[in-house]
This record gives C-alpha cells, sequence and structure tokens, in this order.
C-alpha cells in the first residue's frame, strides 16, 4: 500500500495546533504529539471536542469488549 504523505499541508493538529503534520490522505500524523486526526473533522467541530485515531480506537474497543463478553445473566426470584 502506497501513502502520499506531504508535510509541508494547510491542516494542522487540533490537539497542539502544530502545523508541524503529516498528510497521509485521510488524516494527519502531528509530529509534535505523534497523534493521528481524520481529516474530515477538522474545521467540522471545535478542536477541542476532535478525539485522536487512537483514542477513538480505544473508545470503539470497550464497547466490542463487551459485547465479546458473555453476559452472566440472574435467574429470575421465584
Amino acid at each position: 500500500m502506497i501513502f502520499m504523505k506531504n508535510i509541508n499541508t494547510e491542516y494542522y493538529c487540533p490537539r497542539c495546533q502544530s502545523r508541524d503534520v503529516i498528510d497521509y490522505g485521510d488524516y494527519i500524523h502531528c509530529l509534535n504529539c505523534e497523534l493521528d486526526f481524520n481529516k474530515e473533522l477538522i474545521g467540522q467541530i471545535d478542536d477541542e471536542d476532535i478525539l485522536s485515531r487512537q483514542e477513538l480506537g480505544g473508545f470503539t474497543k470497550a464497547f466490542e469488549d463487551d459485547f465479546e463478553r458473555p453476559k452472566k445473566r440472574k435467574k429470575p426470584l421465584e
């Protein structure tokens, strides 16, 4: 898989406001804070509300774990 990367970009990191980012097409990588952000979110919602791709992965993982664990149900009291 080939990624086109561009260090000279119009985008900035919503977390630290740095313009030292690499553009990978659908997301950017901040060289300062080492986080990745989906480009479609930048400018659409407030910067402080944008989660990094790493944070989104952890967030969805928590829900996946809930669905994978068998639920222990209590028997109704008789």
